[in-house]
């Protein structure tokens, strides 16, 4: 999926000054660009409506980023019409440049010809002009012109008793003549309320730094002329309710929809006779828990819209997916936490015509209009608004409306409190998508750009290349990849989990699903029950037995104490327990290794720093200096030589001179593990036991197993704990050694390491070894989902094989096969056998009446006969189906949206021995549900768009 970047607007934004006009300050203005004309736009103030327009120049110019005039900006004010009450909506004409639609706070709605002599040339009032002053009428709140059928408008009204809250006007009946009763002339005692045409003004467009500068237009007195009036609408409905909101349906002349006072949209049908007749509408939804103050179609999908009400959301709809909404935008979100007394109240809200799926929001004394991505959210209905772009203005004055232009993509007006109108373009939206092969392709000002960003140790080629290397299942694999690829942790991870593995065998806990993957501090903190006991037991139950030697001969009773021995081990003072014993074997300390240490040949693989160092910490000084020489040999290193003659000849009573030559060669040493082996064996006693606990350089799983060597209980605990809780602070996956795998714990700490790294891998193929059906997490499945999409990206399709063969196996507590090596299906077990059942699908097709499954097979007869030779005729290997109907309620079956045959039918369009059976399938599009054979689905599609059923705008095919 493209990700977009909310760029900042462009700094050259351009500013017109009103404050010494006749616009005053404070007050609320509404701004709009002409939608037939690229640089005309209304202000509307009040009682007034001014009509400007900006030098084409001067808009290619900024739109360009080039140069503009030196100087002060031209603009030209077209004119200003005076009104008799204040304007509350307004609606520009669809189709003329010169016709704008105004409604009043006294039910009027006034057509105005910005130049025309005339200006406002109609009225549509419900109140009988004879009337007027004597009887109120409900103010006109909102009006939308039809885009199709140019001479209809739909007003909305305030709630009056015994009054409808809608009309829908009919602009051709301002022009006929024989509509008699309905249309009056009236002449100067009407027209002198509003005023005359102004002649052509210039202004100045005021800068950012010069904010004082204003314009000042002298209004010439107009001529009288003679306004129509229209007294009848159209229609009138919905009695008994308060319009907020209105707007017709972009696509459809007839439709529109109101929202009403009473939280509901209404959905009207002018061509619904039983609706119009009763004035009710066609179809109701209940969207918000107040008034749904404005209702706004997304131009780039006729049947998505907006709709928000006094609350602080924002939700949006699909008319085919009614009535739930398919997202809900939490507007508080989108300002800081400590900045908000109350919620946030919306004042506008309004759809970018230039960027599919920016939606602007305006709040109440707000300085900033925020535009949200939506494309990019989240699927589920409510969600936190996290890509959005925030649009100042430029003296910091509260917007109070804005507008976006309805051709020139990137430019928005906006309207402050403190009397300035400006108008700025913003940077375009770049996409960006990086892919899983380490490529990252965007998109700007109509350009893709593709560029490759490899890097040797990022995750994601580090993951490619375990996977490629076939790490999975086989544990002892896994450390050998992690070896070859450096993989410090990996190597812990894998050796403390097939550590683990071996001791739940010993105890015969050979299937996943007995298994016991539990953490270090758990075992420190448990006594060892060796047998059932029918009494209380003094500690927690560790299902794990000593290991060999590692309980004297005299024990007795069937409960091992979790209080340590205090050994002495040479010159040193050591610390005994089963459970200590088994948290060094898990830790890698275990007995084989350190014997392995004590021959005279040590294995190449032993031949390293970590095994000189734990020699020191066993006190095993032979083996130590017999390493180091081993390593000097090797690796040709002149100060192992010494270090390794001085080791020969230590003894305690020639420690500080062991200790001079150890300062002479420490600033040499830059290993870890010899500085503090060498620091801990030159301390005096008692040892410093610091030195090497807290070097962070050094594994977990070594500082521990030096930990359970030389502390007390009392400071182990402590020392355990100390690192649990950093290794969670941090996301340390070696700190899975400490909580296990079967804790909440330990998936708190893994997410933590995903979250820092990326690495799902890891996190998918060792949580496999702790999943179970009793110990299943949903923070796993994130996990494995996305582990197994990258492999599907790499068309790795053997390994995603293995991995949810793995993953079921462990469900049902089956032992997990294994796979290793480069080519995995040269070495791995067979996983499959002949008494394997077999899986049933997990999609079928079910009967709409009755709910009951439909399988192709058993709607198909067997050949012969009359049927044989039809189904030979047509090419086709299947013969005819038995019904056209359900074999369970005799109900019809779907039939194909293109040749209008039933479901498992062959069509007669299907001749020639060129079909197969995929041809006779049936397919449907998950979205509209319309349906038909895959065949002549694909045949439509190839020269339509959208459905083939009739008045179903959906375009299936766009969704694969």
């Amino acid at each position: 999926m493209l990700s977009s970047v909310l760029s900042p607007i462009v700094s050259n934004a351009q500013t017109m000054s009103l404050v010494g006009g006749s616009m005053n300050t404070g007050q609320s203005y509404m701004v709009s660009w002409n939608p037939n004309t690229s640089n005309w736009f209304s202000v509307i103030a009040g009682r007034d409506v001014y009509y400007y327009k900006i030098d084409e120049r001067v808009l290619s110019n900024v739109l360009e980023q080039k140069s503009t005039y030196n100087g002060s900006q031209e603009f030209s004010s077209i004119s200003t019409t005076s009104l008799q009450s204040e304007a509350l909506c307004y609606s520009w004409s669809p189709e003329s440049k010169e016709t704008f639609a105004v409604g009043l706070s006294n039910g009027s709605i006034l057509l105005d010809d910005i130049q025309s002599d005339q200006h406002v040339f109609a009225e549509f009032t419900r109140t009988d002009p004879a009337n007027r002053g004597k009887t109120s009428s409900p103010p006109c709140r909102c009006i939308d012109w039809n885009p199709i059928e140019t001479n209809y408008i739909a007003a909305g009204y305030d709630k009056v008793p015994k009054q409808n809250c809608v009309a829908i006007w009919d602009l051709s009946r301002v022009t006929s003549g024989g509509f008699s009763g309905i249309i009056s002339d009236t002449e100067s005692t009407i027209s002198s309320d509003y005023g005359g045409l102004s002649s052509l003004h210039h202004g100045t467009f005021v800068s950012n730094s010069v904010k004082k500068q204003s314009n000042t237009f002298q209004l010439p007195s107009r001529s009288y002329f003679t306004t129509k009036i229209v007294t009848k609408p159209l229609y009138e409905l919905c009695p008994g309710e308060g319009a907020t909101s209105i707007s017709w349906m972009p696509n459809q002349s007839n439709i529109f929809l109101l929202g009403t006072s009473l939280k509901y949209i209404r959905l009207f049908d002018l061509r619904d006779s039983l609706a119009m007749k009763s004035c009710k509408p066609s179809k109701s939804f209940a969207v918000h828990n107040k008034s749904v103050l404005g209702i706004h179609f997304n131009p780039f999908d006729s049947n998505q819209f907006a709709t928000y009400s006094e609350e602080s959301v924002v939700r949006i709809w699909d008319l085919r997916k009614m009535p739930n909404p398919i997202k809900e935008l939490n507007v508080a979100s989108l300002y800081p936490a400590s900045s908000q007394k109350i919620p946030p109240i919306i004042s506008q809200v309004q759809w970018s015509t230039s960027h599919k799926n920016v939606l602007g929001v305006l709040t109440k004394d707000s300085n900033s209009i925020k535009l949200c991505d939506l494309a990019e959210q989240a699927k589920t209905v409510k969600y936190k608004i996290s890509n959005y772009q925030t649009v100042f203005s430029s003296n910091n004055s509260s917007i109070t409306s804005f507008s976006f232009h309805p051709n020139i993509p990137k430019c928005i007006l906006l309207s402050t409190y403190s009397g300035f109108v400006q108008y700025t373009f913003l940077k375009d939206f770049t996409k960006f998508s990086i892919s899983c092969h380490e490529e990252i392709i965007s998109a700007h000002n109509n350009q893709i750009i593709e560029n490759s960003f490899m890097q040797p140790n990022d995750i994601v080629s580090v993951m490619k290349e375990r996977a490629k290397k076939a790490i999975g299942l086989d544990l002892k694999h896994n450390i050998a990849v992690s070896t070859s690829l450096k993989d410090i942790d990996g190597v812990i991870i894998w050796s403390w989990i097939h550590k683990m593995r071996e001791l739940n065998k010993m105890n015969g806990r050979n299937q996943s699903n007995e298994q016991f993957y539990i953490g270090i501090q758990t075992i420190l903190d448990s006594s060892i029950q060796l047998q059932n006991l029918t009494g209380q037991d003094d500690g927690a139950f560790l299902p794990f037995k000593p290991l060999p030697g590692t309980v004297s001969h005299n024990f007795k009773g069937h409960t091992i104490s979790p209080h340590s021995e205090i050994v002495k081990h040479s010159s040193t003072t050591r610390y005994h327990s089963p459970q200590r014993s088994i948290c060094l074997n898990v830790c890698g300390w275990d007995q084989e290794y350190l014997n392995a240490l004590k021959s005279p040949q040590v294995a190449s693989e032993h031949l390293n720093e970590r095994s000189v160092a734990i020699a020191i910490f066993n006190m095993d000084i032979k083996a130590a200096a017999n390493i180091l020489g081993l390593l000097s040999d090797n690796d040709k290193k002149s100060n192992y030589m010494f270090l390794a003659y001085a080791l020969g000849g230590y003894s305690d009573s020639r420690r500080e001179e062991f200790h001079n030559v150890f300062n002479t060669l420490y600033p040499k040493l830059n290993d870890p593990y010899l500085s503090a082996a060498f620091g801990f064996l030159t301390s005096d006693e008692p040892k410093d036991v610091e030195c090497v606990l807290e070097q962070k350089a050094i594994p977990v799983s070594d500082r521990i197993a030096f930990a359970c060597y030389y502390l007390n209980d009392f400071d182990l605990g402590k020392y355990i704990l100390s690192l649990k809780e950093k290794g969670l602070a941090t996301g340390d996956i070696q700190g899975l050694l400490l909580t296990g795998l079967q804790s909440n714990e330990s998936y708190q700490l893994m997410q933590k390491y995903v979250d820092r790294t990326g690495d799902v891998q890891t996190a998918c193929l060792v949580f496999n070894r702790a999943l179970t059906s009793k110990n299943n997490n949903s923070i796993a499945d994130i996990w494995m989902e996305n582990y197994r999409d990258l492999l599907d990206r790499w068309k790795m399709w053997e390994e995603r094989a293995f991995l949810d063969i793995s993953i079921q196996q462990s469900l049902r507590g089956e032992s997990v096969i294994s796979h290793e090596g480069t080519n995995p299906t040269q070495n791995a077990v067979t996983p499959f056998s002949g008494t394997t059942p077999i899986l049933q699908a997990s999609v079928s097709i079910k009967c709409a009446f009755c709910s009951q499954s439909l399988h192709h097979s058993s709607l198909l007869s067997s050949k012969g006969g009359r049927q044989a030779q039809l189904a030979n005729k047509h090419g086709n290997s299947l013969s005819m189906p038995k019904s056209t109907s359900c074999p369970s309620c005799r109900k019809p079956l779907p039939k194909c949206a293109v040749c209008l045959m039933a479901f498992g039918s062959p069509s007669h369009s299907m001749g020639g021995n060129s079909s197969s059976e995929m041809d006779f399938c049936f397919s449907w599009c998950t979205r509209c549900k319309h349906g038909g054979h895959v065949k002549h689905l694909l045949d439509w599609f190839e020269n339509h768009e959208e459905c083939p059923v009739s008045d179903c705008k959906c375009k299936c095919f766009s969704y694969l």
